[in-house]
C-alpha cells in the first residue's frame, strides 16, 4: 500500500509539472457569441420539418 501511495503521489506531482509546463492556464475561454445565423438556420429546419409531418398527417386522415 505504501508503494501504490508512494506511485500515486509522484503521479499527481507528474501531472502538475506536466500541466504548467503546457501553458493551459494562459489559455483563455471568451465566448465567441456562435455561428452567425445559425439560429434562424435551425428554425427554418424545424418548421420544414413540422411542415413536411403536418402535410403527410393530414394526407392520412389523422392516422400514420
Amino acid at each position: 500500500m505504501q508503494k501504490q501511495a508512494a506511485l500515486g503521489a509522484k503521479h499527481l506531482k507528474d501531472a502538475k509539472a506536466d500541466n504548467d509546463e503546457s501553458g493551459a492556464a494562459g489559455v483563455g475561454a471568451a465566448p465567441n457569441g456562435g455561428e452567425e445565423g445559425s439560429e434562424s438556420d435551425d428554425k427554418a429546419k424545424v418548421d420544414a420539418i413540422v411542415g413536411l409531418y403536418n402535410s403527410t398527417k393530414s394526407q392520412n386522415g389523422g392516422k400514420k
